[in-house]
């Protein structure tokens, strides 16, 4: 029976409660507990120790829910696991909003990571089922700004209730407003479950094994994908880890000015990830990503100048902005013009782990380099490096494919 079709409304509808996803998922999980950690420390009586124990443990909990999501995406359709990773961050935030002890904050933001991967990981596959292909880079390009509204949300619920009601509250909000979202998620899917072909196609191949899915994927272009994730975490993420510190003990800027910085790239995510998705759609994905790679090289090199003056200062922090945030939704987008169905939330699930796995890499490297040498030029420049390998990498990715998703 044919599917019938979605209107316009309810697909921007749908847009918008995925980027309302993402920004649950990464926004409230580690973000926002770093920035209450020390009344979170004052209060239940845990080190820095045990913080960095958390944090790691974070990094795992990603990893891990990347890999299962791709291979229960493939068993249980894309739709049932983003309401499944929902509904757990959910249930991770009202967890700790009751949290006591240190092993209950640390089991609950491991699970908060690995929902953010879970959610994002199937969404791929989702939003191709949903839009047409050549909708698909802005879309898939604003979810990705995702987390940039979700830190927005944070600063402005940290500000209201963080000192008045204390640290509980802030947790107690974010599970409240997780819970309405939750709630409407389950049934914006349900709604649209029925009309869409790929999904319901889900369901009609979910006895097929993951293996024989694999054995059908491009080995070439697929490694090169996996590749290309892998150097965009061990740039990105280390830019970012250690962005402050650079700019505070080698560039004499001040913690308020550096925090300025931070506004921008924030202010510039908003925006970045959905334009440079449009722009992609347009010159194909491919070119879209040699801008922001371009972008991001900028910042880089700006960072490594002896002297950044305000005017540097701020275009490196919107560089890094519009890099950051477009980066992780470009790539996404292109893996769901390449593949379809199942194979589409596989790779992209590889990826995921190949993106985490660089992130620890380059943030430990990242930081031995700094002891080592006493400066983070070294780490810039292995944020460079990385930065020139993913640029080579992107002009191997062959063109999209001149095909309409499933006709749509």
């Amino acid at each position: 029976m044919a599917a019938q079709p979605i209107s316009r409304l309810l697909l921007v509808v749908t847009v918008i409660t995925f980027t309302a996803l993402i920004a649950t998922t990464y926004g409230f999980g580690i973000y926002l507990f770093t920035a209450i950690a020390p009344a979170m420390m004052e209060h239940i009586g845990f080190s820095y120790l045990e913080m960095g124990i958390i944090t790691a443990a974070t990094q795992a909990g990603f990893l891990i829910f990347a890999l299962c999501s791709g291979l229960l995406t493939a068993t249980f359709s894309a739709f049932t696991v983003m309401r499944f990773s929902i509904a757990l961050c959910a249930l991770s935030l009202g967890g700790l909003y009751l949290a006591n002890n240190v092993y209950i904050v640390g089991v609950c933001l491991t699970l908060l990571a690995g929902t953010a991967a879970s959610v994002w990981t199937p969404m791929a596959e989702a939003t191709q089922s949903i839009l047409r292909f050549e909708h698909q880079g802005k879309a898939l390009g604003l979810m990705s700004s995702g987390t940039a509204y979700g830190v927005f949300l944070n600063s402005i619920i940290i500000d209201i209730y963080l000192e008045r009601y204390g640290w509980n509250t802030v947790w107690l909000v974010t599970f409240a407003l997780t819970g309405m979202l939750c709630i409407f998620t389950f049934f914006l899917l349900a709604k649209i479950r029925p009309r869409s072909v790929q999904g319901q196609q889900a369901i009609d191949t979910s006895g097929e094994r993951v293996k024989d899915i694999a054995r059908t994927l491009p080995v070439g272009l697929t490694s090169i994908i996996i590749l290309t994730m892998f150097f965009n975490g061990l740039s990105c993420l280390p830019f970012q880890t250690y962005l402050s510190s650079f700019l505070t003990s080698e560039h004499d800027y001040t913690v308020v000015e550096s925090a300025a910085a931070w506004r921008v790239i924030g202010l510039t995510g908003m925006v970045s990830g959905f334009l440079m998705g449009w722009i992609g759609d347009r010159i194909t994905i491919r070119w879209a990503l040699m801008i922001t790679y371009s972008a991001l090289a900028l910042s880089a090199v700006t960072l490594l100048s002896e002297s950044i003056g305000t005017m540097a200062l701020f275009f490196m922090s919107g560089a890094f902005g519009l890099a950051f945030y477009s980066i992780f939704g470009l790539v996404p987008a292109y893996i769901s013009q390449q593949y379809e169905g199942p194979a589409t939330s596989i790779v992209f699930a590889m990826g995921n782990v190949a993106l985490g796995t660089g992130a620890l890499l380059g943030n430990y490297t990242g930081g031995w380099a700094k002891d080592a040498t006493g400066t983070f030029d070294w780490t810039y420049l292995i944020v460079l490096t990385a930065t020139g390998l993913s640029a080579v990498l992107c002009l191997f990715l062959k063109p999209r494919q001149g095909r309409q998703a499933n006709g749509r």
